[in-house]
């Protein structure tokens, strides 16, 4: 596997037989918490076209194989072309045959509920719940999509080295269970002492499923509350609730937004940048420039570097002038991470993004 570089510094990992099936294991669990099972049809609402097309197809012999022996059923949507007009027809199908639920950023879900609120045209059915994930799930984008979808919106927090870390309680939306049958998670201050509850520190987490590469104590790049016993009984340890990955977006006069996630997906699976690159950080100098700040390795060319720079103005769009800017290291943010975009520039009252 290889991250999207979402924390700034994307690698290779690896896991084995036995680490899929346990992650597919938990995966049906936490379907039966959110209130959703294998069977029913699951609408993806993630990564962008490009993600879709140039990086991650699924052949048809697996989907034909996944839903012969599992039951699953799954369709995609990407968060670049999630319209209503195409949500809506989508669900005016899927509704034949059978309940759906969705699965997806939840930025991107919530503007596909503004769009859908904005349209008042009545969906042929709503899904049993929300999933949401890849990003922090903020109070506002939680409101939105229940009050246009009618239904629960679950959290699931996890991260590509060490997936599925915590969900969130069935009974108390508030509160996120770990995983605690394959995962420690624990949140330290700085100086390295677990937090008290109800106190913020970083999310440090023990995967105890992978023997082949093992992920001890490791630093996620996220910020979380420690939480307190939850009185649902369950018993497991929680997380208050996680500050990180609501991260800052790239804005354009057109109104494109691009997330950490996105930008990651597009320079690491699309461009390749792995090879050439430690770290990196896109700043938003101005509505319509960016700078793309690279701590090379020894294999970065100029050549590369020019590369970089056609590659994301045209995936940023007509009137974004990017900049690639040549580093010795990325610092760190007071917070202790890492920052993916930052931005200097906030749109205007012009713009179509300030709407």
């Amino acid at each position: 596997m290889m991250t999207s570089g979402s924390t700034g510094l994307p690698f290779e990992f690896h896991w084995d037989r036995q680490t899929s099936s346990l992650l597919g294991a938990t995966s049906l669990f936490w379907l039966g918490w959110a209130g959703a099972a294998i069977w029913h049809t699951c609408v993806v609402i993630a990564s962008p076209s490009y993600f879709y097309n140039h990086v991650a197809p699924r052949s048809r012999l697996r989907q034909l194989t996944a839903r012969a022996v599992l039951g699953e059923r799954s369709v995609s949507l990407s968060s670049d072309q999630a319209t209503a007009a195409r949500f809506r027809s989508l669900v005016a199908e899927e509704a034949r045959r059978g309940p759906y639920f969705i699965r997806g950023y939840p930025s991107a879900v919530a503007r596909l509920a503004e769009a859908l609120s904005e349209e008042a045209v009545p969906l042929a059915s709503h899904p049993k719940v929300v999933v949401a994930f890849g990003e922090t799930l903020t109070l506002g984008n939680a409101e939105a999509i229940q009050r246009v979808f009618q239904c629960r919106v679950v959290n699931w927090y996890s991260s590509w080295e060490v997936p599925q870390i915590a969900h969130s309680c069935p009974d108390n939306a508030k509160v996120l269970h770990v995983n605690a049958e394959r995962v420690v998670a624990r949140v330290v201050r700085p100086d390295g002492l677990d937090a008290a509850p109800g106190e913020a520190g970083r999310v440090v987490v023990t995967d105890l499923a992978n023997y082949v590469m093992p992920f001890i104590n490791y630093s996620v790049g996220d910020q979380a509350v420690a939480g307190t016993p939850c009185p649902c009984g369950r018993g497991l340890p929680t997380l208050g609730h996680v500050e990180g990955r609501d991260s800052e977006v790239i804005r354009t006069r057109q109104g494109r937004e691009v997330n950490s996630v996105v930008l990651g997906q597009f320079l690491t699976f699309v461009v390749g940048m792995i090879p050439y690159v430690w770290e990196y950080q896109a700043v938003q100098t101005a509505p319509d420039a960016v700078t793309l700040r690279i701590a090379p390795t020894s294999r970065f060319t100029a050549q590369f570097a020019s590369t970089l720079q056609v590659d994301l103005e045209n995936f940023l769009g007509p009137g974004v002038a990017v900049t690639v800017e040549v580093v010795d290291s990325i610092p760190l943010e007071p917070s202790g991470k890492r920052l993916i975009i930052k931005s200097q520039s906030r749109p205007t009252a012009e713009t179509p993004a300030s709407r």
